[in-house]
């Protein structure tokens, strides 16, 4: 083999090798599943004996993998006390989609009633 060509071999594997490095250097976190929970509606009605605030979540995939499991956890503060809520679920939601979920809490009194902005998100786990 003459001198020119173990060159051209050398500049090609060298090439190779660099944009393999390059292209493993990228942050594998950024194909996480990844996402939002938003609280879009809510109301509260009366079951006969207790009240129940229904909320409706929006579960947004903000991410470049697809959701097939998340986990969200509420809270909604009354009048009298707080409660809190996890809910999570095995559904698919591909990027840049979003999904619906109704939940409801009920009150330990049926006197109690939602607090000015007393509904919000504390956590959120997507997978």
């Amino acid at each position: 083999m003459c001198t020119t060509d173990r060159k051209t071999v050398f500049r090609v594997v060298a090439i190779v090798a660099f944009f393999s490095i390059v292209s493993c250097s990228n942050d594998p976190s950024s194909w996480y599943p990844s996402g939002k929970a938003t609280i879009v509606s809510w109301y509260e009605t009366s079951d006969g004996s207790s009240q129940v605030c229904m909320i409706t979540l929006k579960i947004e995939n903000t991410g470049q993998s697809t959701i097939s499991v998340y986990t969200v956890s509420f809270s909604a503060r009354t009048d009298v006390r707080t409660y809190y809520k996890t809910i999570s679920e095995s559904f698919v939601i591909l990027p840049a989609k979003s999904a619906y979920i109704d939940v409801g809490i009920e009150y330990d009194s049926n006197t109690e009633i939602l607090a000015a902005d007393g509904l919000s998100i504390v956590d959120e786990y997507y997978q």
